[in-house]
């Protein structure tokens, strides 16, 4: 538009998985206060979504989400690459829901992780027999 050319913003993303995520970020709160990972909820591997649970410096507890990214993804440029959101200046990130999020989201997730278990654990088994 206007004769601007920019760079795409997915060309500039790079993967990370979720247990590597170092920080999390509320928008438009404090940058000084980091929020770090507790423990990773759910991990819906390539092209899902992850859960955490978060702890800020003064130990305040918080629910945090990012989109893991894809493998299947291929850049302009037609090479593979992985995303993930959000990242912003070029680090990943951990977005800190809202409170009242907290408790669905953490539900759905475990739910979630539970099931995924359990057919893990079916399909195991069926090998067996």
């Amino acid at each position: 538009m206007f004769g601007l050319k920019r760079k795409r913003a997915d060309e500039e993303r790079r993967f990370t998985p979720p247990d590597l995520v170092q920080k999390g970020h509320v928008e438009g709160g404090d940058p000084s206060c980091d929020w770090m990972p507790e423990i990773i909820v759910y991990d819906g591997k390539s092209n899902g979504y992850s859960i955490a649970v978060l702890k800020n410096k003064s130990g305040k507890l918080a629910c945090g989400i990012r989109w893991n990214g894809s493998s299947e993804y291929q850049n302009t440029k037609g090479n593979a690459q992985q995303t993930g959101t959000p990242q912003p200046g070029g680090n990943a990130f951990w977005f800190v829901l809202p409170e009242f999020l907290e408790a669905p989201i953490l539900q759905a997730a475990n739910q979630k992780a539970l099931e995924e278990r359990i057919e893990k654990i079916e399909n195991e088994k069926s090998r067996f027999v």
